[in-house]
């Protein structure tokens, strides 16, 4: 009998700069960077490591088995993470694999259409029971000394230091 392997994956913008930012923590752990679109960024993300997935959801069982565990990563409020996070979670829970998934809710400064989409999105994961949701206001006053000037930053620090 195997063991299951925990797999990483960032989703989307928020969840790509978590998995690439974070390069001491994922180094030697599996990871999956998955986002809608290709762009310019992709070349620079697969000379460095962390290339990028196209995602589609035909592809969710190239992605994801039951003989891993996932640990994922995303932002709410934008068009990546917000869409396609109900697709893999479904396809998760229908197929019994195995994952966790932590959402990022904007800080409150952020533009209200960023604050609408991610509330909009936060109401629909109340179905889900493996889903944390880390608002990033509220990180912030617990950890007073993390800056601002990159707000992937926190949430990987607190990741790798709180729940790793």
């Amino acid at each position: 009998m195997t063991s299951i392997e925990t797999i990483y994956v960032g989703i989307g913008g928020t969840g790509g700069h978590i998995i690439k930012s974070q390069k001491s923590f994922f180094k030697d752990k599996k990871h999956l960077y998955l986002d809608k679109n290709a762009d310019l960024q992709d070349e620079y993300d697969g000379l460095v490591g962390s290339g990028r997935n196209v995602y589609s959801k035909r592809h969710l069982p190239h992605y994801f088995s039951i003989e891993n565990r996932y640990i994922l990563f995303l932002g709410l409020g934008g068009q990546t993470g917000s869409n396609i996070v109900y697709e893999i979670l479904d396809y998760l829970e229908l197929n019994s694999v195995e994952y966790h998934c932590y959402c990022f809710f904007p800080y409150s400064f952020e533009y209200i259409s960023r604050i609408a989409i991610a509330k909009q999105a936060m109401a629909k994961l109340d179905q889900y029971n493996k889903v944390t949701i880390l608002n990033l206001d509220k990180m912030k006053k617990r950890f007073q000394n993390l800056s601002l000037a990159s707000p992937f930053w926190i949430p990987n620090e607190i990741l790798v230091e709180e729940y790793f």
